[in-house]
């Protein structure tokens, strides 16, 4: 074995380790997305909670009717977001590896038909004078 071909025991448990860890990777930020905060919703303060006369009070920290407090979002589309991105990702990434590993095969069925092809040509002509 040349230092230009994988080990394959390297391959046989690394690449698809990487692959599920990108995955729960993935999955951990989805739900992340999911359970997290609203920051957009909750930063401003919505026009049906104010009439038109009155004006704000500056939130407080500790103010549990400030507009400011963060609630959790339980919106589906950040999750699907997060999901597609990872699953483009990984999807990709084994869309090339899928090629590479064809190229590969492709390569080395070419040389060795080439190889082959020059052992029928080699056996069937007569030895040259400089061999020994």
């Amino acid at each position: 074995m040349n230092k230009a071909e994988p080990n394959s025991n390297l391959h046989a448990w690394f690449i698809p380790v990487v692959i599920a860890s990108l995955l729960v990777w993935g999955g951990l930020v989805a739900l992340g997305a999911f359970l997290g905060p609203n920051f957009w919703a909750d930063a401003t303060p919505s026009a049906a909670d104010h009439s038109p006369e009155q004006t704000p009070a500056p939130a407080r920290d500790n103010d549990p009717d400030s507009h400011h407090q963060l609630s959790p979002s339980f919106d589906v589309r950040k999750p699907l977001i997060v999901a597609g991105c990872v699953g483009a990702f990984v999807g990709w990434w084994g869309l090339l590896m899928w090629n590479r590993r064809r190229r590969i095969l492709r390569q080395t069925a070419e040389m060795a038909e080439a190889a082959q092809a020059q052992r029928v040509s080699s056996a069937g002509s007569p030895p040259s004078p400089l061999e020994g």
